[in-house]
């Protein structure tokens, strides 16, 4: 009988060998696609929340289910497969991510490289922190190579997207894609029990932006593939996950093999002897 999240997610917990150790942040993420009826469970939050925000909501308990109109950041939503990247009608409406720039973006600028070097493409109205705000790339150019490079879920295709905790009332739901949210020393230790069976490295595509949303999400579902993320500046600033903690993402598929190669290993990799 196949494994069920909160089931795996104790397993994972166990293999690490300290009763003691603090819960490790574990999300599964479920993507509904258009037409498909999102689960009972899931409400939308009450406002147009950023992905990164979402995901820490459900590590505290909650299952949030954004959709395009309660997105907050624009970027997610066109990784995530909410809305077509080549839309040029700003998304109307509040949004906890887009409301701190001057004007409200549409999908293409950031296609275009407005939004990510608003300074070099005269469109400071875009700007995240005022005046003086380079952007986060140079150039237009470097903009539109950096996000020509983000893993996106496109053409859009999704309805909502749902992150949830792995608790056992929720254990109907199976994820597509697990986000764990990792110190340092439990960061090797997953890598070393994803790496174990088969030796194949973990190769990580980050840019320090859109940690959550490309890097963790659509970046494992797109590729079929784990990714790590150092996570980006609305994950820090606006969603303020802790200083000290990274992430990786995990198809479903793999992040089982990890639990079987945390246990599997546990012999080999004293992580009890990790220095915290």
């Amino acid at each position: 009988m196949a494994l069920t999240f909160p089931e795996a997610y104790r397993r994972y917990m166990a293999a690490f060998g300290v009763p003691d150790l603090p819960e490790i942040t574990a999300v599964g993420v479920k993507f509904v696609r258009r037409g498909e009826t999102p689960p009972p469970q899931a409400a939308p939050l009450e406002m147009a929340y950023t992905w990164c925000y979402a995901v820490k909501q459900a590590a505290k308990g909650e299952v949030p289910l954004l959709t395009r109109e309660t997105c907050g950041c624009v970027m997610a939503a066109i990784a995530l497969g909410l809305v077509d990247e080549d839309e040029t009608e700003p998304l109307p409406g509040y949004r906890q991510y887009s409301q701190n720039m001057g004007a409200a973006p549409a999908p293409a600028d950031y296609k275009a490289g407005r939004v990510f070097s608003c300074a070099s493409a005269g469109r400071m109205d875009l700007a995240l922190y005022g005046p003086d705000d380079p952007g986060r790339f140079a150039t237009v150019a470097a903009a539109q190579r950096a996000y020509a490079g983000m893993a996106k879920i496109q053409p859009a295709c999704m309805d909502a997207v749902v992150a949830f905790p792995p608790e056992e009332e929720l254990a109907e739901l199976v994820p597509d894609v697990v986000i764990l949210a990792l110190t340092p020393r439990e960061t090797v230790r997953t890598v070393q029990a994803l790496t174990f069976a088969t030796g194949e490295r973990l190769e990580m595509n980050t840019l320090g932006v859109g940690g959550f949303s490309v890097d963790l999400t659509a970046a494992p579902f797109v590729t079929g593939k784990p990714n790590g993320s150092f996570l980006c500046v609305g994950a820090r600033v606006i969603a303020r996950w802790d200083g000290d903690l990274n992430g990786i993402g995990l198809p479903w598929a793999h992040f089982l093999a990890m639990v079987e190669g945390m246990e599997a290993s546990a012999k080999g990799y004293p992580f009890a002897k990790y220095p915290a």
